[in-house]
């Protein structure tokens, strides 16, 4: 990560919805989508914590003069002992220290050298940093030591004032030039009722934000407790790049320095720890031997904590030790460029883990996840279909023909050659001139339209009933479609939430739009050269024998679809069988012998029941808000029939944008993957 990082370039990038368009959307809406937009829609949180970033990094060079350290320990290690060392007698007396929870650190205080006030500009920054940092407007520490103890302790206990900084000023620090963010103990339980440790934990990792290095101070007992490493882990994650300090408080005498430095390695090595500072505890006695005779100890009433520098020193030497190698020191000792230098890379880092994996990663995935919805949603609606299209084996279930959706033009075809290829005779008993050129859509013209004789019409009603009731074909309406939607689950598969009124609304639109838009027909010369044949093979003795029965049978069965609508309730019925189930409810099975013998013409009927299949899903799909298909992101559909498998044509139906959109498709476009790495690389 280098210094060249800017956040203006990177911003335009990521707001760019025209030539460097993070996102090209395929449905519902073609176009292309900013990184900003996307995010906007799917996860607003991250484009803010993503812009949080960015707005860090943007103002790292105007605090570049004005570093802040963080100091964090868990309960009772010395934390804000550590950070008295610094502060004057006055800021000692308002800082709270002790060893019971009444003295324990449950709100975040910043401390900040006296003069940096002075600078309006600087101090409004810093206040906005902090407060963008922890989500809140920060809180000045109160001058009365009574009352900042209490304000330090949350001695009211709301554990929503964890996340509202306090904020001080102390003339102690004018000198070190640096600001001391004293962060609260960190707990290990709740019962403190004041923020549990996973909060804590979580502030501290937005508040580190803000520091240019981190110390962190535990007691020699807790050195190898887990929380310390993932204290260290979330200094690491939070400040790379950024220097962090290991500080050891109340050692006992009986260990030396150097055994506690070779103690201290693996945790050193491991955390990247820049450096490590030793305190023995002073209410030993024989910890005298371990205090350098440089440091400055407080006073008897108000003893302090002396860290210096961890090494394999002799006990013998400590006495002598330099104050350069106190931590008292560490501050004036900090090279101010390299601490730029390296918070700048912190927020630059932290910047690049947003963008790429909180913001790319994310979208990415998205792209995915909704492609997969749109598939499963798209089978889902497939396999509901396929319930009212589908004739399966009764034993296997496997699909053996699919069934057409008996439109007006499928009758007005069948019954036109059906009619014109009958016998001579048969023409005139059943008075058919002028039949087809009275075909309408309107059932209850269509019925009149048939002329059908007493016994033919009952034998309508009964073919009609036998339709209803489910023993032959299979009926279509929006209620059963609704029903065929929970059955294969496909809210579910879309993750959405549809009540079941809207959904039995959008299932009636459906089943009324592919009635009217289905344009589905069969070929007629193929059908009337079948018809012709069908009649050729009936033999001459069931010719003279039967005379007007098959005529009158088919034309019955027929009527029967037509009749199938009519019930009187207003819902809209479409029928959907075969040919094949149209001629064996006719009651002759030879027929249907005759009509299956014809190959060409099954698979006519094969490829219209295909196409109306096609359709109905497609209109399905634009009702749900559910893309059709997208090149290579979603694949046509496929069944199976018999042993061979089908692929679905394209629909016929024009497409209709829904109000129930709930699936998008986009993919992230390489020209924008690649400006992003060249302005922020991922690594």
């Amino acid at each position: 990560m280098t210094s060249r990082i800017e956040w203006p370039p990177i911003r335009e990038l990521l707001e760019d919805d025209q030539q460097h368009a993070a996102i090209e959307s395929y449905f519902p809406d073609p176009g292309r989508i900013s990184f900003c937009d996307a995010l906007q829609q799917w996860a607003p949180a991250r484009l803010t914590e993503i812009r949080a970033a960015g707005r860090r990094l943007e103002v790292a060079s105007q605090l570049a003069d004005f570093p802040i350290i963080a100091i964090a320990g868990m309960l009772n290690s010395g934390k804000t002992s550590l950070v008295s060392t610094f502060l004057s007698d006055a800021g000692r007396q308002r800082s709270l220290r002790g060893e019971s929870n009444d003295a324990g650190t449950h709100r975040f205080v910043l401390w900040l050298p006296q003069s940096w006030r002075a600078d309006a500009e600087v101090w409004g920054l810093l206040m906005s940093r902090l407060g963008e940092a922890l989500g809140q407007p920060p809180q000045m520490l109160s001058d009365d030591p009574a009352a900042a103890h209490e304000q330090y302790n949350n001695a009211e206990g709301q554990a929503d004032a964890l996340a509202i900084p306090l904020v001080a000023t102390d003339p102690g620090l004018d000198k070190a030039c640096v600001g001391l963010l004293d962060c609260p103990d960190i707990v290990t339980s709740e019962a403190f009722g004041r923020g549990a440790l996973e909060v804590r934990k979580t502030l501290l990792c937005r508040a580190a934000t803000l520091c240019s290095a981190f110390v962190m101070v535990t007691d020699f007992a807790s050195l190898r407790a887990n929380t310390v490493g993932e204290l260290l882990d979330v200094a690491a994650t939070s400040m790379s790049g950024v220097s962090r300090y290991l500080a050891i408080n109340m050692i006992r005498p009986k260990y030396r320095p150097h055994e506690v430095f070779e103690d201290l390695q693996p945790l050193v090595s491991g955390h990247g720890i820049t450096a490590s500072y030793l305190a023995y505890d002073f209410e030993i006695p024989a910890s005298e031997t371990f205090v350098p005779e440089v440091a400055d100890r407080g006073t008897e009433d108000d003893p302090m904590p002396v860290f210096f520098e961890a090494s394999a020193i002799e006990p013998d030497l400590v006495k002598q030790i330099d104050a350069s190698q106190l931590l008292s020191s560490l501050p004036t000792r900090l090279n101010r460029s390299a601490l730029f230098d390296g918070f700048r890379r912190s927020q630059a880092t932290s910047l690049a883990e947003r963008v790429w994996s909180d913001g790319v990663d994310f979208l990415r995935d998205q792209t995915a996840t909704q492609a997969t919805y749109a598939r499963r949603a798209r089978q889902a609606i497939c396999d509901a279909s396929l319930e009212f299209f589908a004739r399966r084996d009764f034993s296997s279930g496997a699909i053996i023909e699919l069934r057409l959706h008996q439109s007006a033009r499928i009758i007005h075809q069948l019954t036109d050659a059906f009619s014109k290829a009958a016998p001579w005779y048969a023409r005139l008993g059943m008075k058919m001139n002028g039949f087809v050129s009275k075909l309408t859509r309107s059932a209850s013209e269509l019925m009149q339209s048939f002329n059908l004789t007493g016994a033919a019409q009952k034998k309508a009603e009964q073919i009609r009933d036998d339709f209803r009731k489910g023993a032959k074909g299979s009926v279509l309406s929006g209620e059963r479609l609704c029903e065929s939607y929970r059955r294969h689950d496909l809210t579910g598969q879309m993750r959405t939430e549809i009540p079941d009124s809207q959904l039995l609304e959008i299932c009636n639109h459906a089943v009324e739009r592919f009635d009217a838009e289905d344009q589905t027909a069969l070929d007629p010369q193929q059908l009337r050269r079948t018809a012709e044949a069908m009649w050729q093979e009936m033999s001459m003795v069931k010719k003279l024998q039967h005379g007007l029965t098959p005529v009158a049978a088919l034309f019955a069965a027929f009527a029967a679809v037509v009749m199938v609508p009519v019930d009187g309730g207003g819902t809209l019925v479409l029928m959907h069988a075969s040919i094949a189930e149209l001629l064996l409810a006719t009651g002759f099975a030879g027929l249907v012998t005759a009509w299956n013998s014809h190959g060409a013409l099954k698979a006519m009927e094969l490829q219209a029941a295909q196409q109306q299949l096609a359709d109905f899903i497609a209109v399905q799909c634009d009702s749900l808000g559910v893309p059709r298909g997208i090149d290579d992101q979603i694949e046509p559909l496929q069944i199976q029939i018999g042993p061979r498998e089908h692929v679905l044509p394209a629909a016929k139906v024009a497409l209709r944008r829904s109000d129930n959109t709930s699936i998008r498709i986009w993919k992230l476009r390489q020209p924008f993957l690649d400006s992003l790495h060249q302005k922020l690389p991922r690594d």
